[in-house]
């Protein structure tokens, strides 16, 4: 009876442990190709940088019997590799390497990677020390952030030119734009009375527009005639120019 217990609690706890593992990799990269050491890598990078560590993973283990390492007489942490092409130098205190890829990409070479599994150290072979801090993917805290509001689109205004609002410099200088084109088409008219007849024509429409009561026409919808709303307006400068008149 005891030992089926043991047996039965041995299995809970499997179970739970395995649980808290599967609750634990939620939202982590994961690729079934890779071995525990790069397994780990992978759990606090990208894809990108594991895959460029596993390929030095995969050189340093093959080029395993080659290298040679000693050790620098006047400063212990220094290593000198030799075995390939090139002799390279590496430091066992921040596993930095003067090679092209740790150099440049601030990611643990397989000089480093080849020297950690010949010498058996404890820890992972794959130094995480070693591995820039751009390229590790902390896990950040979501911060709730205000909707976004839309306003829906009618096809009333399909098609129609949406006109903002001026300010009155604006309005300025959009008439006084028009106004300079019709002074420029008066100037132009070669005989007198032709163009004080039009000088005449204008001052009028002036007038009328100053008073209200011109006719405006309102915009129409396609298939619709054209309507005209006009404005009666008096002031003491309106009926004086009616007397003059």
């Amino acid at each position: 009876m005891a030992e089926c217990v043991k047996t039965l609690v041995a299995y809970d706890r499997r179970v739970e442990n395995e649980y808290r593992y599967r609750l634990a990799r939620i939202g982590q990269f994961v690729h079934s190709g890779y071995d525990e050491e790069m397994a780990n890598v992978l759990r606090f990078t990208t894809p990108y940088v594991a895959g460029k560590v596993a390929e030095e993973y995969a050189f340093a283990l093959d080029r395993l019997e080659t290298y040679t390492f000693l050790r620098d007489d006047e400063d212990g942490h220094i290593l000198h590799v030799d075995g390939g092409k090139k002799s390279y130098v590496f430091r066992d205190d921040d596993w930095r390497c003067d090679c092209e890829f740790s150099v440049s990409m601030r990611l643990p070479c397989h000089h480093v990677i080849a020297f950690l599994k010949s010498a058996s150290a404890e820890g992972p072979v794959i130094p995480w020390a070693s591995i820039d801090e751009r390229w590790t993917c902390p896990l950040r805290e979501l911060k709730k952030v205000r909707q976004f509001s839309y306003e829906r689109y009618s096809d009333k205004d399909a098609g129609r030119e949406v006109l903002a609002t001026m300010t009155q410099t604006q309005r300025y200088a959009e008439a006084l734009r028009v106004t300079q084109r019709i002074a420029s088409e008066l100037s132009d008219i070669d005989e007198t009375d032709e163009f004080r007849r039009s000088l005449d024509f204008l001052e009028q429409q002036w007038r009328n527009f100053r008073q209200k009561t011109c006719e405006v026409a309102t915009p129409r919808e396609p298939g619709e005639p054209g309507k005209r709303r006009s404005a009666a307006h008096n002031d003491s400068d309106s009926i004086d120019e009616l007397k003059d008149q």
